[in-house]
């Protein structure tokens, strides 16, 4: 299955020159890849772990609600 990264974490691969300002990072099964959206090639590239982490489904947790 093809997933595009969130714009956060293509953002910061750009910003730790992992890819390219022309390349689209992507996941396809458990390989990371970077497609050059110019001319259609694909490399393999390694994303840090710690970037993967921070873009997570983000959403409020619910906690009790207490009636007095």
């Amino acid at each position: 299955m093809k997933q595009i990264l969130s714009d956060e974490t293509q953002t910061a691969l750009r910003t730790e020159k992992i890819i390219s300002e022309s390349e689209v990072a992507m996941q396809i099964g458990d390989k990371f890849i970077a497609e050059n959206i110019l001319s259609r090639t694909r490399r393999e590239i390694n994303v840090p772990v710690r970037l993967l982490e921070n873009s997570g489904n983000r959403r409020v947790l619910k906690g009790w609600q207490i009636k007095l």
